[in-house]
């Protein structure tokens, strides 16, 4: 089989010296764009379609700081899509709309001339990726998608439904099942790959190799912040 890359990192050394393998593995270029307002407003859709605690927590309070909602939007917000997203058969029309309405035709050239037998999509709900699915369905090639995260099924409705989707666990699964119509027997339980290494010991520095390394003690005890950069701008004050 050839496997090739479609990804934003194709320039970066790093990332070409760790998974570049030619022949069998090649890299493609993906440049960045901001997404069109009519993207955004389908997303919106997605997103309202799926209402649960979660999705109305966040609508009160902001995803990312309580400048983004106020009583007005989080009440418009819960009248217009509490009772909508009951409406399952709406979730595969507004895809349907989507696919139809904001076509994307500027990979055409790329899928025809490779002629890939499937996408797989590492994270299906990623605009970049929703862009690839897309084209991908209009070049009848099948997909095979997974989401980045536990979580995501039950954030959003994914723009594109997979022939196939890898999850987690059987939680995962229900929620696919659940929040984006996609029936069980379309659905494999792989475990967790982006943890796969944790699970390989010889591939973990001992305590004292990693201390020596990152210039800590390792006598004395220490606690790891993990800060998710610009998606929480107000970290600084969790540390405090």
């Amino acid at each position: 089989h050839r496997v090739e890359l479609f990804t934003t990192a194709s320039e970066i050394a790093e990332f070409r010296d760790a998974f570049v393998r030619p022949p069998q593995v090649t890299v493609l270029p993906f440049p960045r764009k901001r997404w069109p307002r009519a993207d955004e407003i389908f997303a919106s859709l997605h997103r309202g379609l799926i209402y649960n605690r979660r999705t109305d927590l966040i609508a009160k309070v902001g995803q990312l700081h309580p400048s983004e909602t106020n009583a007005f939007k989080y009440w418009s917000y819960r009248a217009v899509f509490q009772p909508l997203s009951k409406i399952r058969p709406l979730r595969d029309l507004v895809r349907w709309l989507d696919f139809r309405m904001l076509p994307v035709v500027e990979y055409d050239e790329l899928f025809q001339k490779e002629k890939p037998a499937l996408l797989f999509s590492t994270n299906i709900m990623e605009f970049e990726d929703v862009q690839l699915a897309k084209a991908a369905r209009r070049n009848g090639v099948p997909v095979i998608g997974m989401p980045k995260s536990w979580d995501n099924l039950s954030k959003t409705g994914f723009r594109v439904k997979p022939d196939r989707m890898i999850v987690w666990s059987p939680f995962m699964r229900d929620e696919a099942r659940r929040f984006q119509n996609i029936p069980a027997d379309r659905v494999d339980i792989v475990g967790v790959p982006q943890f796969d290494s944790y699970a390989q010991p010889d591939r973990l520095a001992t305590r004292e190799v990693f201390c020596r390394e990152v210039g800590l003690d390792a006598k004395k005890r220490f606690i790891l912040f993990g800060s998710e950069g610009k998606h929480t701008p107000r970290d600084a004050e969790v540390v405090q």
